[in-house]
């Protein structure tokens, strides 16, 4: 039994996944304008999401506070200026996509991936991140302050102006990354896993 949205496009060569309530992918779907229109609007009426494919989807300007998104499959996506506020994300695929301006204040994230994405301006804080793939992700200008990240990783990641002030980092990653300006002051840095000379207070 698949735990995520696996089914591929009916595209012939396409090595996408079809979105849900479609045999196509993003890029080879029938009418994408309106597909887009109807998806937004379900985003926008329902508060409970469960196996959502929308792979390569682009959000803009939207609200989803307060929704529960499980087993969902946005890889590949793009959001900008989207709250997340008060969400419950659950497995969630997020992987390669981009963040610009987004809001998860607050949010209950665990076992998501990010990996590979580009996150911009954008605040987690006050979140439970918990068991999250953050490696490889290029991460700008982001505040994670008062947060419990708890095993999650950011392995070869890019960590530029990070704040994680006041945050649980226990058994949470960091090898390989680079970092430039990350503040962890008042968080637990000795039960993280941090080459010595990269730790930045």
């Amino acid at each position: 039994m698949n735990m995520f949205p696996t089914k591929k496009c009916a595209k012939e060569g396409c090595n996408e996944y079809a979105l849900t309530n479609s045999e196509f992918c993003i890029n080879h779907i029938p009418n994408r304008e309106k597909y887009i229109s109807d998806l937004k609007k379900l985003l926008q009426e329902r508060d409970y999401f469960r196996d959502l494919s929308a792979c390569g989807i682009e959000l803009e300007n939207m609200d989803l506070s307060g929704k529960h998104f499980t087993e969902c499959n946005f890889s590949k996506s793009r959001f900008k200026n989207v709250k997340f506020d008060a969400t419950k994300i659950t497995m969630v695929f997020f992987d390669f996509s981009l963040f610009e301006n987004c809001s998860f204040k607050e949010t209950e994230i665990r076992c998501t991936v990010f990996g590979g994405s580009k996150i911009n301006n954008c605040t987690f804080e006050g979140s439970d991140i918990l068991r999250c793939n953050f490696n490889g992700t290029i991460c700008t200008n982001v505040s994670f302050n008062g947060s419990d990240l708890y095993s999650s990783r950011f392995v070869n990641s890019s960590l530029n102006n990070i704040q994680l002030i006041d945050c649980n980092l226990k058994n949470v990653h960091f090898e390989k990354s680079i970092k430039h300006n990350v503040n962890m002051k008042y968080s637990n840095i000795e039960e993280a896993y941090l080459e010595d000379e990269e730790i930045t207070l």
